[in-house]
C-alpha cells in the first residue's frame, strides 16, 4: 500500500512539473503530393516536443539547428535558430497569443501559446 502512495505522489509530482514548464503542442501540416510544404512523407511524422518557460522556448534534440518563427497578428515578431543546448531565448517585450513556426527538414510545425 505505501508502494501505491509513493508512486503516486511521484506520478503527481511528476506531472505538475510537466505542466509547470509550459508545454506548447505543435502539430504537422497537413501533407499532400507536392504541398506547400514538399512531398508527402514516406513514413509517419515525429513530432517535436517544445516547452516554454521565463522567456525561453525549450526543444527536443530533433530541433537543433532549427529556424523558428514567432507569428502574432499574421506577423513575423521574431525569428531565431535553436542553439546547441535546444533553447531559444525570446524577447521579454512580446506578450499575448503567439503562433510558434518550427521549420525541420521541409516540414512545418505549427503551435500556440501564451506569453504573459
Amino acid at each position: 500500500m505505501k508502494l501505491k502512495a509513493l508512486l503516486f505522489v511521484a506520478t503527481l509530482l511528476f506531472s505538475m512539473n510537466v505542466l509547470a514548464q509550459g508545454e506548447v503542442i505543435v502539430y504537422p501540416p497537413e501533407q499532400g503530393p507536392n504541398g506547400e510544404h514538399g512531398d508527402k512523407p514516406k513514413g509517419p511524422i515525429e513530432t517535436p516536443t517544445v516547452y516554454y518557460e521565463d522567456y525561453v522556448l525549450t526543444f527536443d534534440s530533433s530541433c537543433i539547428g532549427c529556424a523558428i518563427e514567432l507569428v502574432q497578428d499574421d506577423e513575423v515578431v521574431f525569428t531565431g535558430v535553436v542553439d546547441t543546448n535546444g533553447e531559444v531565448e525570446i524577447p521579454e517585450t512580446l506578450v499575448g497569443l503567439v503562433e510558434l513556426r518550427i521549420r525541420r527538414g521541409g516540414i512545418t510545425f505549427v503551435g500556440e501559446f501564451e506569453i504573459e
